[in-house]
């Protein structure tokens, strides 16, 4: 996976102020593939 920096200018995108943004998107991610993937059987979140 590729990832672009769209914070604004002088933000980390993995600052600890984001992390609870980072892991919605995680979440929302493999909510996606949950829905969108046949013949997933499991997948292992540890966020």
């Amino acid at each position: 996976m590729h990832f672009e920096n769209i914070e604004p200018a002088g933000q980390a995108p993995l600052a600890a102020k984001r992390v609870e943004a980072r892991l919605a998107e995680l979440r929302s991610l493999f909510e996606h593939v949950k829905r969108t993937q046949q013949g997933i059987q499991r997948s292992i979140q540890r966020v």
